[in-house]
């Protein structure tokens, strides 16, 4: 009875895992689809508006006249 019972759990918790990967995975490579990468700040060149280490979302469709820099 016990074994049958985490044999249970062990199974939910398993499809638990496979559906937060997926939606990890798709939450990652859904932009990626549609032309947006994902890019790290490396360096300080960015100043105070995007600090070392922050992502950053990059639309590769936009054109130069649609960025906008929020401070």
């Amino acid at each position: 009875m016990v074994l049958r019972l985490l044999g249970k759990a062990a199974s939910i918790a398993l499809w638990i895992e496979a559906w937060l990967l997926a939606l990890i995975v798709m939450s990652i490579l859904a932009p990626m689809v549609v032309g947006v990468r994902p890019y790290e700040v490396l360096s300080g060149s960015m100043g105070e508006a995007m600090p070392v280490g922050s992502m950053v979302w990059v639309d590769g469709r936009a054109g130069f006249e649609d960025v906008e820099l929020e401070l």
